[in-house]
């Protein structure tokens, strides 16, 4: 099952503890920044199956974005193939992250 979740839904679900983050951009967009906790998971990468199956547990929740939501959706569909049971993606990937991190910094 894939859920696509909004910038609030993503961040609140996040928040609680052990949970399975992955950042599924090339490690150059992950090096310029990325949500504190997640693991890089390239899926462009021609072993992306054999790293995530030593990199997660398919049988708990994992949380998915990508850079704008196309790569991590094409991931999700990925993990739900070979078993993945619940797949949040964030909805607007890393940039919508941005964005509503920058302007919550703002209106402090």
């Amino acid at each position: 099952m894939i859920q696509r979740l909004t910038f609030s839904e993503f961040k609140a679900q996040i928040a609680a503890e052990d949970v399975q983050l992955l950042d599924v951009r090339a490690a150059e967009e992950f090096a310029s920044g990325t949500i504190v906790g997640a693991k890089l998971a390239d899926v462009r990468r021609m072993d992306f199956k054999e790293r995530i199956n030593t990199m997660v547990d398919l049988q708990k929740p994992i949380y998915l974005f990508c850079h704008s939501g196309i790569r991590s959706l094409n991931a999700a569909r990925m993990l739900e193939s070979m078993g993945a049971v619940e797949i949040y993606d964030l909805n607007g990937g890393y940039v919508s992250w941005s964005q509503h991190i920058e302007a919550d910094r703002t209106r402090i």
